[in-house]
């Protein structure tokens, strides 16, 4: 079987989903295309999956949600370091407001 071009293919399949009329010849040529794209497919997938390690990737992702709840912390104590001054901030207002009002 002879290999034909990525146009060619895509003519031979738009004619055939558009119910059009394929000669013999031309629907052994489609069902080779169609063969080659999902060889290559399946070569682009096993390729992608033999370079994923989930393990590697469980590992980063927890190393990732520790250094979030460790920032989540620091946000949370400094929120509480900030209220507490906002509180000594307004007790040391009202208080020069009382000395200026005598």
């Amino acid at each position: 079987m002879t290999k034909i071009s990525t146009d060619r293919g895509q003519y031979l399949h738009n004619r055939s989903t558009r119910g059009l009329p394929l000669s013999a010849e031309e629907q052994i040529e489609l069902q080779g295309w169609y063969d080659e794209m999902d060889e290559a497919e399946g070569k682009i997938l096993n390729a992608a999956r033999k370079d994923v390690d989930v393990t590697a990737l469980r590992a980063q992702m927890d190393a990732v949600n520790q250094q979030l709840l460790a920032e989540v912390k620091r946000l949370q104590e400094i929120t509480l370091e900030n209220n507490r001054l906002l509180s000594i901030n307004i007790a040391l207002q009202e208080q020069l407001l009382r000395k200026l009002s005598t």
